[in-house]
């Protein structure tokens, strides 16, 4: 059994095309090309030499790519909403999320590569059926990148913000609900396979970003902004849990 003790808040944020600087709103292309094959992060910490070690999964590899599928998405779901007389999405409808599972790196790096490995696929398992489906049973999550260039590993998941009903809804995905199984229904899974992780802390809202945000997420663009948290329950363990929402794109 491996013991794990860092306490960890799920800040949120939305990701706006409009490249305005508010709380809660940032670029959607930006951030996926950030973590996925464009690499347009400027973290001092990335290690270009170890960028094509990095691990793709899912659907997409590259940022502008998953971009340019889920405003092509966006944009056939409004149509079909119009022609049944209904309202399409608005230009800053969430459509789209980013989330991150990272251990310290101090942690991660005393494991033996197996031990990683078998890590990361437990968390990733579990983060896939959390995140749910759409209509048509395709999952949420569209993207993964397990980063092995910077200090420590570490895994971004990147998806659309579609009920299983087919809508794209932001609020009736990345809400309370959804928080409650990440603080509680992760670890409870994550224990059943041996890593031993406490369930969630409340932290008080001002201390969640000064005390946790890891330098990976820093704004690595002048549209996107420091998170604010939107919920400031946690879960214990030695791993980072950030979610983004993204809005559409132009």
């Amino acid at each position: 059994m491996i013991i794990l003790g860092v306490k960890v808040g799920i800040p949120i944020m939305k990701l706006n095309n409009h490249h305005t600087r508010t709380k809660r709103k940032g670029y959607m292309r930006a951030v996926f090309c950030e973590g996925l094959e464009e690499r347009w992060g400027t973290d001092p910490d990335i290690d270009r030499s170890r960028t094509p070690l990095n691990e793709y999964r899912g659907e997409y590899r590259g940022g502008q790519a998953l971009t340019a599928a889920l405003t092509a998405e966006a944009e056939a779901y409004s149509q079909q909403q119009r022609q049944q007389g209904k309202r399409g999405l608005r230009s800053d409808a969430i459509i789209g999320w980013a989330a991150i599972i990272k251990p310290p790196a101090d942690w991660i790096n005393a494991l033996s590569s197996g031990q990683r490995k078998n890590f990361f696929d437990d968390s990733r398992r579990i983060m896939f059926d959390l995140m749910g489906h759409d209509e048509a049973g395709r999952s949420n999550i569209r993207a993964t990148v397990l980063h092995h260039d910077e200090a420590g590993d570490h895994e971004h998941f990147y998806g659309a913000a579609k009920t299983s009903d087919g809508r794209f809804c932001g609020k009736d995905l990345i809400n309370l609900k959804l928080f409650q199984k990440f603080n509680r229904e992760y670890p409870k899974r994550m224990r059943k396979m041996g890593w031993e992780i406490d369930d969630c802390i409340v932290y008080d809202p001002d201390k969640v970003v000064e005390l946790y945000m890891p330098s990976c997420f820093q704004p690595a663009h002048p549209q996107i902004e420091t998170v604010n948290p939107f919920c400031t329950n946690g879960f214990s363990g030695h791993i980072w849990s950030w979610m983004y929402l993204c809005t559409r794109t132009a």
